[in-house]
């Protein structure tokens, strides 16, 4: 029995000391990764501050024309970008254009429709009116009396007798 203690004590006092030295590795590679990260943060804050124009007095006149020419590229970048959104924007604004103008030759020939849809109604009624009118005037005419015309002047009816169709009183 003693054996097998003396065997368990090894095994876990063995497995103890490589638990502590991975536990020790791991610390180590972290910290190591936490040193890098810091190391970038620092680099990445003093490119932004040389991209603002800050903190330039240190820089060498071949940092400086990196610097420039890295500007440079972002420069153009942002005007490429700009571009392509303005471009898309009138692309946009000239189609709402194009759908109003639409829109308004629409309702605008609408309006004129409309205008020659009463305009043709009034011609209608202005011809049933007249048709009317006539169809009344034609049974008045078939009504009416004719007298012979008689010379004012000798009393004596005309040698061409003409008819004069006198219209009724109403």
């Amino acid at each position: 029995m003693q054996g097998i203690i003396v065997r368990y004590k090894k095994d876990h006092g063995q497995s103890s000391d490589s638990a502590i030295s991975l536990s020790q590795a791991n610390t180590q590679f972290y910290q190591q990764e936490a040193i890098k990260m810091r190391q970038q943060i620092t680099q990445l804050e003093n490119t932004n501050r040389h991209l603002m124009g800050v903190a330039i007095g240190s820089m060498s006149i071949k940092e400086l024309k990196q610097l420039e020419t890295r500007l440079e590229k972002s420069l153009n970048r942002i005007r490429s970008k700009k571009e392509a959104e303005l471009d898309q924007d009138n692309r946009y604004l000239e189609r709402k254009i194009a759908e109003r103008q639409q829109s308004m030759n629409l309702q605008a020939a609408n309006a004129y429709q409309v205008k020659v849809d009463a305009t043709e109604r009034e011609q209608q009624m202005a011809l049933i009116i007249a048709n009317e009118y006539e169809a009344m005037n034609l049974n008045n005419f078939s009504s009416q009396i004719y007298y012979p015309a008689v010379s004012q002047q000798s009393g004596q009816p005309r040698r061409h007798q003409r008819m004069i169709g006198l219209a009724k009183v109403q």
